[in-house]
């Protein structure tokens, strides 16, 4: 298992010196993206997934399919009125099933945001969870979901944002969250690894 443990990149405090060193490795593949033109099929899945549409997701041309995923920021910050319009439109969308992550813009679903000023004008006058509002879609936070004999496991959780925000390097993959008991995500994505999960979630802890 030991050699299957994610490790903290050498050059983890200098995120320059560590791209520049990873992209001699890396190749960019630039991607011309079509609708699908073929009917689903009773035989496959399809999944359609996107992220970071901070509340302009109704000029977006979303093609059918059996799964849809937000993969997080479908808000500027998290507003009420965001998240109500957010959810409407996910009403709109044909898909059997759709899932939703938090991105580091839904400021008002993480409780330990420390930016005081947007997170109290957010609060204001809200009594009752964010997360009631998102009922046209199964929204997951460290948690997971069977479909079609696929687990899927959402978390918000990154080192990078505004909210759901992680230290980089050992302090992320020693960082604890609450999943079946209290696991580093060190374990967490080893576990997911091994069980062939998909993991959906807006950036992985550097490395």
């Amino acid at each position: 298992m030991d050699n299957n443990i994610i490790k903290v990149h050498p050059l983890t405090d200098t995120p320059t010196e560590a791209w520049i060193e990873i992209s001699k490795k890396q190749q960019f593949i630039p991607l011309k993206i079509q609708n699908p033109t073929t009917p689903i099929t009773p035989d496959k899945v399809r999944i359609v997934c996107m992220s970071d549409t901070h509340s302009e997701n109704i000029k977006f041309d979303i093609p059918d399919g059996d799964i849809f995923i937000h993969a997080g920021d479908f808000t500027r910050c998290g507003f009420r009125v965001e998240i109500i319009a957010f959810n409407e439109w996910l009403k709109s969308l044909p898909h059997r099933h759709k899932i939703v992550i938090c991105g580091n813009h839904e400021l008002s679903f993480d409780e330990n945001c420390d930016i005081l000023d947007f997170k109290e004008d957010i609060s204001a006058g809200i009594k009752t969870d964010l997360r009631e509002y998102l009922t046209n879609c199964i929204y997951l936070q460290d948690a997971e979901i069977t479909l079609f004999g696929i687990k899927f496991y959402g978390t918000p959780w990154q080192v990078v944002g505004i909210c759901f925000q992680m230290e980089e390097g050992e302090a992320a993959l020693n960082c604890c969250r609450q999943y079946n008991n209290e696991l580093s995500l060190n374990i967490i994505f080893l576990d997911i690894s091994m069980r062939d999960m998909e993991c959906l979630q807006m950036e992985p802890p550097y490395t």
